[in-house]
């Protein structure tokens, strides 16, 4: 999905609901999500320079003991040429 920051918030979670209820699982490359739409993705991540990707967990849901950390290490990929 493209542009997905400047849908209407109302619209975007009741598309963003039938798509779940229809088993679809949406991407999208958006720096302007806000805390509530990004709940709206199953996961998330966090492009780094350097070809680094981070999982993007938030920190109500970090695991016990790593309380201050809101990123955890997914998978380092070489950076494309």
């Amino acid at each position: 999905m493209d542009e997905v920051g400047k849908f209407d918030p109302t619209n975007f979670r009741a598309l963003m609901r039938r798509l779940r209820d229809d088993r679809i699982n949406v991407v999208t490359a958006s720096p302007e999500l806000g805390p509530t739409e990004q709940a709206m993705f199953a996961q998330r991540y966090l492009f780094e320079g350097r070809g680094r990707i981070r999982e993007y967990r938030p920190l109500d849901t970090a695991i016990a003991g790593e309380a201050d950390t809101a990123v955890s290490e997914a998978t380092q990929l070489a950076p494309a040429c």
